[in-house]
C-alpha cells in the first residue's frame, strides 16, 4: 500500500487584514513537524502543495526543518532530499472568508443569530473571538445546507457540492499510481484534509464540515491506499495528528 499524509497549513494570521499568512508560530509548528518526519526516517516520494500563499510557506518552513534534521549524509536513509512539490490549486482551501464578507453584512438584518454574533464583533464587547468562530460555524452551515438564501453570494462563491467535488478530483490524481509503498504528502488546508477524510469515510456533508473545524494547525492525517486492476481501496489511517507539537502552547485551530 501506498502512503499519503494531508498536511494542515501552519498557524495563518486569522485576525489581520491578509489571513493568508503564516504567523511566527505558524512557521515554527511546520518546522518542527518537518523535523520531526526526518528524525524518523521518513522519505517522500511525491509532494503536492496547494496553490495559496500559506501552503507555500508551511512547505518551506517543512523543508527547512527537515533539512536541519535530517542526518548527514551517508549516516541514514534519511539523507536524501525533498522532492519539489507540484502544485496543485484544487487543493486550495473553500472561500470562507469571501463567503463570510459577503453574507454577513446581508444576514446580520434577517437572521437573528448572525445579528447577536455580529454585535460582538462590531461592538468589540465581549469575547470577540468566540462571536467570530460562531458566526463562522452558523453561515458555513447554512451554506453547506444550500440554505444561505442568498442567490448573489451563491453566484459568486464555489458552492459547497463543487468543492467536495474538486476535492474528490484533487484526492483521485493523487491516489492514482501503481507503485506500491510510496509515501507522499499533500500541504493544503483545514476545509480540504475534511472534506478527504469525510469522503474516504463516506460521512455526509454537514460532518464532513465539523470534521474540517477539529483540524489542528501543522497537524498531519493519514490515508492508506491502494490501486490496480478492479479498481483499488482508500482508508482513514489515522487523523489531526500532532506528535511534533509537544508543547501545548503550540496547539492552535486557527
Amino acid at each position: 500500500m501506498a502512503r499519503l499524509l494531508l498536511v494542515r497549513h501552519g498557524q495563518a494570521s486569522f485576525h489581520a487584514a491578509d489571513y493568508d499568512q503564516l504567523t511566527e508560530l505558524g512557521a515554527r509548528q511546520s518546522r518542527l513537524l518537518g523535523a520531526w518526519c526526518a528524525r524518523r526516517g521518513m522519505v517522500f516520494d511525491r509532494l503536492y502543495r496547494g496553490a495559496l500563499r500559506r501552503h507555500r510557506q508551511t512547505w518551506e518552513a517543512f523543508a527547512e526543518g527537515y533539512g536541519e534534521a535530517r542526518p548527514p549524509s551517508g549516516s541514514g536513509t534519511c539523507n536524501v532530499g525533498l522532492p519539489e512539490p507540484l502544485v496543485l490549486g484544487e487543493l486550495d482551501e473553500y472561500a470562507a472568508l469571501e463567503l463570510l464578507a459577503k453574507a454577513v453584512p446581508v444576514l446580520a438584518a434577517k437572521d437573528p443569530e448572525v445579528a447577536r454574533h455580529a454585535a460582538v464583533i462590531v461592538s468589540r464587547e465581549g469575547d470577540v473571538a468566540r462571536a467570530k468562530e460562531l458566526v463562522f460555524q452558523h453561515i458555513t452551515r447554512r451554506w453547506v445546507r444550500g440554505e444561505l438564501g442568498l442567490p448573489e453570494v451563491e453566484r459568486e462563491v464555489e458552492s459547497w457540492g463543487a468543492f467536495r467535488g474538486r476535492i474528490e478530483a484533487a484526492m483521485s490524481r493523487m491516489t492514482e499510481v501503481e507503485e506500491r509503498g510510496l509515501t507522499m504528502a499533500a500541504f493544503t488546508s483545514g476545509g480540504v484534509v475534511g472534506a478527504a477524510v469525510g469522503q474516504v469515510l463516506g460521512v455526509d456533508d454537514e460532518r464532513t464540515l465539523e470534521l474540517s473545524w477539529l483540524v489542528r494547525n501543522a497537524s498531519f492525517s493519514q490515508l492508506m491506499f491502494t490501486r490496480g486492476q478492479g479498481g483499488g481501496r482508500v482508508s482513514v489511517l489515522s487523523f489531526n495528528e500532532i506528535p511534533h507539537l509537544d508543547d501545548p502552547e503550540l496547539v492552535r485551530f486557527r
